[in-house]
């Protein structure tokens, strides 16, 4: 069998297909496994490092709740949070119309 632009075109094709089906299942899975996730263990005797409605769980200490959206309950470093309030406020001139 001789090797033919056709041949060719019909090999990387197939390939191309391969890699994309491969990654839609890895995506999948990541998927379902994080959804399977148990909820974060609070760490007793450490007190919440946000204000009022803080949950359940807590941040040990130097680290702060992100709260970059409200139910945000991410533990971050107080400057990472800033940086989050920051960017949140910088959203609408980050857009192209």
């Amino acid at each position: 069998m001789r090797n033919s632009p056709s041949t060719f075109r019909w090999l990387i094709s197939t390939l191309i297909a391969i890699l994309a089906a491969g990654s839609g299942i890895v995506a999948l899975l990541n998927y379902v496994h994080s959804s399977q996730q148990p909820p974060p263990t609070p760490i007793p005797g450490v007190s919440p490092s946000s204000t009022s409605g803080s949950p359940a769980g807590t941040c040990i200490q130097g680290y702060v709740w992100r709260e970059a959206v409200p139910g945000d309950h991410v533990c971050v470093t107080p400057q990472t949070r800033a940086q989050a309030q920051y960017d949140n406020s910088q959203a609408q001139s980050r857009v192209v119309p």
